[in-house]
């Protein structure tokens, strides 16, 4: 399709109710999905969605943090 990066969500539930283990899921599905992005010449953008962990900006940065990832 010629874009430059893909748009996913960061899991189904929300932050608050997200427990380490389903956060640590995410993270490392994420990180996952970066990789194959990446090595596909993409970049990875987490879509702001409610009920995700990025529905606070703190959770966001976080889990920008946690995934740790250049895509």
């Amino acid at each position: 399709l010629g874009a430059p990066r893909l748009r996913v969500w960061a899991g189904v539930h929300g932050s608050a109710q997200a427990s380490p283990e389903r956060r640590r899921a995410v993270v490392d599905a994420l990180r996952a999905a970066a990789d194959e992005a990446a090595a596909a010449g993409l970049g990875l953008t987490v879509e702001h969605h409610v009920d995700s962990l990025t529905d606070t900006l703190a959770s966001a940065l976080a889990l920008h943090a946690e995934v740790a990832h250049p895509a």
